[in-house]
């Protein structure tokens, strides 16, 4: 199971619009973010399982190349 991290670019699943992890609480495994544009206030108290991490902005490997 994945466990979000500090400023991984994660999604809400069901919705298109991006941010970014500020605060993770491990104990009650919920997470503070900001929308990527900055349009927004912080968001908090996401669940965990209600998040999706942003594939094309993972950061990969060393070595590994991006997908076209």
């Amino acid at each position: 199971m994945w466990i979000p991290s500090v400023r991984e670019r994660v999604r809400v699943q069901g919705d298109d619009d991006s941010f970014f992890i500020v605060n993770v609480d491990h104990s009650r495994r919920l997470v503070k973010m900001i929308p990527v544009t900055g349009a927004s206030p912080v968001i908090e108290d996401v669940p965990f399982e209600f998040l999706e991490l942003e594939r094309d902005f993972a950061i990969r490997k060393q070595g590994e190349a991006a997908a076209d």
